[in-house]
C-alpha cells in the first residue's frame, strides 16, 4: 500500500524478519530501466515526435 502515484515501483526483498530489516535500510531514489519491444515503444511516442 506504500506505492502511490505514477512512475513508482517496489523492490521485493522476500518475507520474514531478515527481508524486512533489509528493506527498511534501503533509502535510495534509484533509477529504473524498462525494456520494451520496439513496436510498443514506438506506439507510446507522442505524434509530434513521429
Amino acid at each position: 500500500s506504500a506505492i502511490k502515484g505514477a512512475q513508482r515501483a517496489d523492490i521485493f526483498f522476500g518475507t520474514g524478519d531478515l527481508a524486512g530489516k533489509a528493506a527498511g535500510r534501503l533509502k535510495d531514489p534509484g533509477r529504473m530501466v524498462v525494456f520494451l519491444p520496439i513496436q510498443r515503444a514506438y506506439a507510446m511516442l507522442p505524434e509530434s515526435i513521429l
